[in-house]
């Protein structure tokens, strides 16, 4: 019996051992590969998913810096059309709109200067020639279909210009009706200083009487002018320490200013001439 017990306790023991040895392998192996194929496809999927959206934020931060550069080069591309929109919305429509462009100057201070060409001690053929060449622009043409934004309207009777224009009106440009106003005004100062030969015709074929009336009416219309387009450009003051110390104004400070010379080529290119006869009729031919 003890023999046998023993037999059987060493059978027991080894079959115990075999049986705990293939349990834990037949318990290991499957698990152990599901497990692994679990994690794997885990890892597998997170890593798709960054470099999903890894691909995603590049394409996003790409088209962002596209979008900023295309909106930069617009703002460049654009600068000078913001201009032409601000004379735009500052004014009622006007022809010459498309001729207008800004630019910085300092002036001229005639206090500390006699070198403007417009001026004179004692006037001259050229100096009136320089003037007339200022105001004698011709006219323009307006559509009909502008009047309106004129704040005006075509029953009004406005002068039209000839055929093939003749849906279109006569207008002047306003800068060079107040440049013919302070001639006027140049000339009635002036008007013990001129020669004979040299006296305006306003002087010389008007009464004393007329020749004030047209200076009063220039005064009035420049006054207007004036406070209309009010210049809120700032000058300063400064110190004339090489002087007597005192101070004066800079009447020669920056001011932004259309190009007047744009404007005068684009008046000469596209202008009308208008006879004293259009006064009587519809005269107007394109030049």
């Amino acid at each position: 019996m003890k023999f046998s017990s023993l037999r059987w306790n060493k059978f027991h023991d080894e079959y115990s051992k075999l049986n705990h040895e293939q349990s834990d392998s037949s318990s290991s192996d499957p698990m152990s590969v599901f497990e692994a194929s679990q994690t794997s496809a885990r890892h597998g999927q997170w890593s798709g998913w960054l470099e999903w959206a890894a691909r995603v934020l590049s394409v996003l931060i790409f088209v962002s810096g596209m979008i900023m550069m295309l909106i930069a080069g617009q703002q460049c591309k654009t600068r000078s059309a913001s201009d032409k929109e601000c004379a735009a919305q500052t004014s009622v429509w006007f022809p010459v709109l498309g001729a207008v462009e800004y630019e910085y100057r300092d002036w001229v201070d005639s206090s500390a200067t006699t070198h403007s060409k417009y001026i004179s001690d004692i006037p001259s053929l050229a100096l009136e020639h320089r003037w007339h060449r200022l105001e004698n622009m011709p006219a323009v043409l307006i559509p009909s279909e502008r009047i309106p934004t004129l704040n005006r309207s075509i029953v009004q009777d406005f002068l039209r210009a000839n055929p093939p224009h003749s849906d279109k009106y006569i207008a002047g440009i306003e800068v060079f009706h107040h440049l013919h106003c302070l001639n006027i005004l140049r000339q009635v100062a002036w008007k013990d200083r001129y020669p004979t030969n040299l006296v305006p015709s306003l002087l010389r074929h008007n009464s004393p009487a007329v020749a004030s009336k047209h200076a009063d009416h220039c005064i009035e219309t420049l006054r207007q002018a004036l406070t209309c387009n009010a210049d809120v450009t700032p000058y300063l003051w400064y110190r004339r320490a090489h002087v007597d110390g005192t101070a004066k104004e800079d009447f020669a400070a920056s001011h932004k200013c259309k190009n007047f010379e744009k404007i005068v080529e684009w008046v000469k290119e596209n202008g009308v001439q208008v006879p004293l006869e259009a006064t009587r009729g519809d005269v107007a031919t394109k030049m």
